[in-house]
């Protein structure tokens, strides 16, 4: 089974932000509890959740519900991680560009290095720390928000 590792002392001091939009965010793993895990730390920080936990299931949802961030385990049974992200990036509108985060417990810098040629923007490894996964999330909105900025 996956495992965060929670500062609960930043969980209790958990509010949403008044001036901030939460996020939609699309949790692929094939370990459910893991899943559960991270949309209930998300959730508790405002955001929208949604669960998959195969290849198949992620792409449906991500053309249907367009997430503003997807969360991908690269070690899927069947089409792993890198295809699903190189499958997103092909079906995705060239307006709406989801934020794709690798969060695996590949470490190594070979899978580092097909997670950037795969198209990932981020590379999270297991067990995640709450932080790094809330800095990666500022990291993608601000992204959007200066790629939205640029096209006015």
């Amino acid at each position: 089974m996956a495992r965060l590792d929670f500062n609960h002392s930043l969980l209790m001091s958990a509010s949403t932000c008044p001036d901030r939009e939460p996020l939609s965010i699309l949790i692929v793993d094939d370990n459910r509890d893991a899943v559960e895990m991270m949309a209930l730390l998300l959730e508790t920080y405002g955001h929208r959740t949604h669960g998959a936990a195969d290849a198949e299931e992620a792409l449906e949802m991500a053309r249907r519900l367009r997430p503003d961030i997807v969360l991908l385990d690269i070690g899927l049974p069947g089409i792993d991680g890198f295809e699903v992200c190189r499958r997103l990036r092909r079906q995705e509108d060239p307006g709406a560009r989801a934020c794709v985060l690798a969060v695996t417990g590949w470490a190594g810098s070979a899978n580092r290095e097909a997670a950037v040629a795969a198209g990932f923007d981020d590379y999270l490894v297991k067990p995640v720390e709450v932080a790094a996964v809330l800095q990666a999330l500022e990291t993608c909105r601000s992204a959007a928000l200066a790629a939205s900025a640029d096209l006015r």
